[in-house]
Order: structure tokens, then sequence, then C-alpha cells
């Protein structure tokens, strides 16, 4: 009888144990929420640029950045141009200023800075709006006469700037999301409407 009692405690405490699982149990092993990853850092604008000109609202800055998912190489020479959309929409627009900040590493943001009136004050009340073109040139190609990306080169353009004398600098979050050659750069010549008493420029497109 001994080993039978044992027997019956036995399948008692067995009973006991393989009932329901606890909450702790429910909330250890229940399906989680899925975690949506983080966005992209925001452009910090942080250079410490002087104004050829003596205004910070002709200073553009921002960073540079590949598209996510985007498969392509992510080192070489970042070519950055700052052009007019007035005029020469097929190539890129109307050249004002370029930089090239060679071996760049896209791996990460990389950030920039253009001083417009570094290659002479054109504000955009007399000259209209800016576009802004950044290439991954692999093949180190462009120049001031060449703003457009070969097929596979990684390219983004950021359109419809102002830069005004009365205005805020721009901080611009430049997207490298097309790989299609020339086409990614072109455009349509902007519609241009100018204030002849606006800020004051060494020219004018409007005059033209």
């Amino acid at each position: 009888m001994r080993g039978t009692a044992s027997w019956v405690v036995l399948a008692v405490a067995t009973a006991c144990t393989g009932g329901e699982p606890s909450s702790e149990e429910n909330d250890a092993t229940g399906d989680e929420s899925p975690v949506t990853p983080p966005g992209p850092p925001e452009p910090e604008c942080d250079l410490d640029v002087e104004s050829s000109c003596g205004n910070d609202a002709s200073v553009v800055q921002g960073q540079v950045r590949l598209a996510e998912g985007l498969t392509t190489e992510t080192q070489g020479n970042l070519y950055i141009t700052l052009n007019h959309e007035a005029y020469a929409g097929a190539l890129g627009g109307g050249y004002h200023i370029f930089d090239v900040i060679r071996d760049a590493d896209l791996s990460e943001p990389v950030p920039f800075a253009l001083d417009m009136c570094d290659d002479g004050a054109m504000w955009s009340d007399t000259n209209c709006t800016y576009t802004l073109i950044a290439i991954l040139d692999l093949n180190k190609d462009q120049s001031e006469a060449n703003a457009l990306p070969d097929e596979g080169e990684p390219s983004g353009r950021v359109a419809d700037i102002t830069l005004s004398c009365t205005g805020d600098a721009p901080c611009l979050d430049v997207v490298l999301d097309c790989v299609d050659g020339p086409d990614c750069a072109k455009f349509t010549d902007a519609d241009c409407s100018c204030d002849p008493q606006g800020c004051s420029s060494i020219t004018s497109i409007c005059n033209f």
C-alpha cells in the first residue's frame, strides 16, 4: 500500500504542474508587436562656414545619403553642384558652383556645405530658384561642365531651392535614389518670376 500511495502523490503533482501556463509565461511566449526600425537621421547643418557675402542665407548645408535598399557602391568622389533652374535643365541646370568631397564613404550620411556667394551673389529674388544635384562620381568625370551622372552612378536632385538675402539658409536631406544616368538630373526649365527690387546681385537672369 505504501507503493500505491507514492504513485498517487506523483500523479497528482504531475497534474498540478502540467496545467494552464501562468500569466507570466503567457507574457513571455506571446506575440510581440513588430519593432519599427529608426528612420534616417535628420541633417544637422552645423558646419562652420562663413558666407563670402556676409549673409548666412547664402550657405546651403545638408547631408547626402544613399536611399535605403539601394544596392550600389558606397565609396567614391561625391560631386555636389548648385545650378540655376531657369535655363539649361537638359544639362542639369545653369552652372553656378560645385564642390567635390573626395573619397567619400556613403555607408553613412555625408555632411556638406556650399556657399552660393563663392561664385558671386546671385540671389533668387532676381535669379530665380536653384537646384542641387549630388552624384557619387564613380568614374570621376563630373565638372562644372558636366552635371549629369552616368548610368549606374547613384544620384539625387533637390529642386526649387530659394536663396534670398532676407530668407533662411536651407538645410537639405539629399537622397541618392536614382541610377538611371542623365535622366536622374535632367529637368524642364523652371518658370522664372523675379523681383527687380529684390536682393542685390552681380547679375540678374531676369535681364536676359
